[in-house]
Order: structure tokens, then sequence, then C-alpha cells
């Protein structure tokens, strides 16, 4: 009598716990997999960043050796395809000339002034997206992840602020306005580089806080 009432007992609380433990089981899989889907889009954007970082640097005539060595590690990181190879190769080939080879060519790769340069910003939609893999990370990946995202918002505002000072640059100003806007889309390109690395290293740490 009392085996039957605690099977049936049993029954009734196995369907209630049934969905609940259903449930945690699905959402245990869907951080895991948002986890490694926010990993992955960090990688790819460290890499588009130091690219971006380097392609603005020589444009303004600012790359060195210790930062084309930077850009190489953050490369050198990523799992190679054929056009990255490329890439990659084409800069260690660079590393291989004498400091004043290197130079000259970094001179020679200067814009000149006036000349613009399109800023490209760049998406994190699975970052935005995966909220509830976000808190599935430790507190202190949550907070690197939040400061990604604050640096991505600030690269936004710079990219617009250089379409804003580009576009003036076309129109006719006085008073030596067009050199202010000339000026100021140069100082968007600069801090566009620099943020460009500051998220470079905001992932760098990420991936070590995430390092399994």
């Amino acid at each position: 009598m009392f085996e039957k009432i605690a099977l049936i007992f049993l029954g009734w609380l196995l369907g209630l716990l049934a969905p609940i433990i259903v449930n945690e089981i699905r959402r245990t899989r869907e951080d895991t997999l948002g986890r490694l889907a926010i990993r992955t889009e960090l990688s790819n954007l460290r890499v588009r960043l130091a690219f971006a970082a380097y392609t603005v640097e020589k444009h303004q005539g600012t790359m060195t050796r210790p930062k084309l060595e930077w850009i190489l590690r953050q490369l050198e990181k990523q799992q190679s395809d054929e056009q990255l190879a490329f890439v990659r190769a084409e800069l260690k080939n660079m590393l291989e000339v004498s400091e004043e080879q290197l130079n000259k060519f970094f001179a020679s790769q200067k814009a000149p002034s006036g000349k613009s340069l399109t800023l490209q910003q760049y998406k994190i939609p699975l970052l935005d997206a995966r909220v509830s893999a976000l808190w599935s990370f430790d507190t202190t990946s949550q907070r690197i992840l939040l400061e990604i995202r604050s640096a991505m918002d600030i690269a936004s505002e710079i990219v617009d602020r250089a379409t804003h000072f580009t576009n003036l640059t076309f129109q006719k100003l006085e008073n030596g306005n067009h050199q202010r806007a000339v000026d100021n889309v140069s100082g968007c390109y600069d801090q566009y580089a620099r943020q460009a690395k500051r998220v470079v290293e905001l992932v760098e740490e990420f991936e070590k806080a995430t390092k399994a």
C-alpha cells in the first residue's frame, strides 16, 4: 500500500520536475554554445581591429617596427586561412629589412594631408544577442565584456565624427575652417587607431580570463 503511494508520489514529483530539468539542460547547452560563439566573434574582432589599426597607422605615417610586430602577433593568434596567411607572410617579410629601409617604406606610405580614409564600424551581434550567455561567465569576464561593448561604442562614435569632419572638408569653408576640419579628421584617425588597440587588448584580457 505504502509502496504504491510512494510510487504515485514519485511519478507525480518527476512529472513536476521533468520540465524544469529539461529546461535547465537546454539552458546550460545554450549558454555553452553562446559562450563559444562570443569567444569566436571576439577572436575574429581582435584580428580585424589589429589590421584596422595597421591601416590607419600606415595612412598617418606613424607605423613603427614595434607596432608592426604587435600587429603580427595578433594575426598569428588566429587560425589561418589563405588570405590571412598571405597578409602575415607580407608583414613578416617587412620585418626582415633594416630599420632604415622599413622607416623609408612607412614614410612612403603616409597619405598626403587631406586624403581621407574610410573607417570601418565593426559590429558584435553575438555579444549583443547572447545576453544569457554573457551572465554565465564569471564576474571578471563579464566586466571585460562590458568594457569591450563600451569601447566599441566609443569607436563607433569616432567613426561618426570622422565622417562628419570629412564631409566638411568637401565644403567651401573660410577663415581657416577647412584646415581645422582636415586636422579634426586626422585627429579622429589617431583616436580610432588607439581605440582599436584598446579593444584588442581587452579581447586578449578576456581570452586569458576564460582560457580553459
